[in-house]
C-alpha cells in the first residue's frame, strides 16, 4: 500500500492482502486504468523472474509506466474507505432482514 501510495509499482506474490490491494497489470487492467502493479504465483524463484521480465517492457514505454504508477497513487487505503464499506454492507444486511411492513 505504501509502494503504490509513493507511485513504486510494485510486484507480489498473489497472497494475502497483496493480491486484495494491488491490480495485476492485464490488457484488460490497463484499459481500464486500474493495473497497479505485477502480482505472480506460484511463489517460485521462476515466476517472481517472469513478473520482473512483464515489469521490464511496462517500464520502457513512459506513458503506460506512469499510468500504472497514477492508478496505484489513487488508491484509498484509509479507514474512512474501509468504514464506508463496512457501513454499506451492514445496511444491505439489516434491509434484506427486515420484516415486511
Amino acid at each position: 500500500m505504501f509502494s503504490q501510495r509513493y507511485g513504486t509499482v510494485p510486484v507480489v506474490h498473489a497472497t494475502g492482502g497483496l493480491v486484495d490491494s494491488v491490480t495485476d497489470c492485464t490488457s484488460e487492467s490497463l484499459a481500464a486504468g486500474t493495473a497497479t502493479g505485477i502480482v505472480f504465483s506460484p511463489c517460485t524463484g521462476d515466476e517472481l523472474l517472469r513478473a520482473i521480465h512483464r515489469a521490464m517492457p511496462l517500464y520502457r514505454e513512459p506513458r503506460t509506466w506512469q499510468a500504472i504508477q497514477r492508478a496505484g497513487m489513487q488508491r484509498d487505503f484509509s479507514w474512512t474507505a474501509s468504514a464506508a464499506r463496512y457501513a454499506d454492507i451492514y445496511r444491505r444486511l439489516a434491509e434484506s432482514r427486515a420484516p415486511a411492513t
